[in-house]
């Protein structure tokens, strides 16, 4: 979970448990188990799925990467003698990061299973998302309900605003997430001038996960999969959500203000303005 926390020039920071680490070939790569996801630690878009990139082999996942590329091999050419491929043995999640997992799941750390796949969620939050219990998630500490079905997150007591449409977001390269602007005070996202020339205040850049984690129950029902174990196992039940605050430097906001800004120095060096670059 994360809180939102105004520092001393009003801008939104993010304070967050810091998940752990797993080396693979000298990179330290980010375990985010809310999203079944490797993350690189410094390319955002740069992520090996648990559940589509690697083997589960019980004790262990095998991650086949390719020599040349460094990213997970496509399915049909994981062939580790033709001499291009190199396996990994990454440990189970339940191992990776217990206190992340233990959350996910809703339950307690000492009630986990040595293996992921044995890992199952807590029937009782099950029960009452069944017995019509709207999903929840929290954005930057306002409550959101989950309106899978007609594609809404709609900020509880706030009738101003019909909260955030997800068809209009941005899908983040993994698939898992969606990613947005977003302003905390008015409980809507926000769109940039493309000419932005400085970070804005009181805005923060968002991932809000898909919505087979938002409201797995939802996604199960609207497919006939409510009675797969499997499903819930992938996706369970969620009653502690939250929005990602992902930092200004891991975006391409800056890149883009930095852009504007020395284009800007360019027309005015052109035009006799200032003193350019």
């Amino acid at each position: 979970s994360s809180d939102l926390v105004p520092n001393k020039k009003n801008n939104y920071i993010a304070m967050e448990r810091v998940l752990p680490t797993y080396e693979i070939a000298g990179i330290p790569f980010i375990v985010d188990v809310d999203y079944s996801l490797l993350r690189h630690p410094e390319d955002e878009r740069y992520t090996i799925s648990f559940l589509n990139d690697l083997e589960d082999k019980g004790s262990h996942y095998d991650l086949y990467m390719d020599k040349t590329t460094m990213e997970p091999a496509v399915y049909q050419l994981r062939t580790p003698d033709d001499g291009n491929t190199l396996i990994f043995n990454i440990p189970q999640m339940v191992q990776l990061d217990p206190e992340g997992v233990a959350f996910k799941y809703g339950i307690a750390p000492n009630m986990l299973p040595e293996k992921d796949i044995d890992c199952t969620m807590n029937p009782e939050v099950f029960k009452k998302r069944e017995m019509g219990q709207l999903s929840v998630i929290d954005i930057c500490g306002h409550p959101f309900f989950i309106d899978v079905r007609n594609g809404l997150l709609q900020p509880k007591d706030d009738f101003t605003t019909m909260g955030i449409e997800l068809s209009k977001l941005e899908v983040d390269d993994s698939g898992t997430a969606y990613l947005c602007l977003y302003d905390p005070q008015k409980h809507t996202t926000v769109t940039l001038d493309p000419k932005i020339k400085k970070i804005p205040r009181g805005i923060v850049a968002l991932q809000i996960p898909s919505e087979t984690i938002l409201d797995s129950y939802a996604v199960a029902r609207q497919y006939n999969l409510l009675e797969s174990t499997d499903w819930f196992r992938k996706f369970p039940v969620r009653t502690n959500l939250s929005a990602r605050i992902i930092p200004w430097e891991k975006t391409s906001l800056p890149e883009l203000v930095e852009r504007n800004k020395t284009k800007q120095k360019t027309i005015n060096k052109r035009n006799g303005k200032g003193k350019g670059l």
